[in-house]
């Protein structure tokens, strides 16, 4: 019983660590990643892996993880890992 609850968590936590690693991917290819819109980057991590609704919390934007933060310009300034 043990065996398969650690087993389940472990998937479950690849899946996540597989998923956020995507979008990481994603958003560092944006063309022109350093000019990129806050559009373009939230779009691109919704892209890569299952669309989930952006919503922000605690100045950052959660699209699942990494968690996103821009500046008044709409810039990508910090990308934070929600763990």
């Amino acid at each position: 019983m043990e065996a398969g609850v650690s087993y389940t968590y472990q998937s479950v936590s690849l899946e996540l660590s597989r998923e956020s690693l995507s979008r990481a991917l994603a958003i560092i290819e944006v063309p022109g990643a350093c000019d990129a819109s806050r559009r373009q980057v939230i779009e691109a991590a919704q892209a890569a892996s299952s669309p989930e609704e952006p919503h922000e919390k605690e100045g950052y934007v959660w699209i699942g993880e990494p968690g996103l933060r821009f500046d008044e310009s709409g810039h990508l300034v910090e990308v934070m890992n929600g763990n």
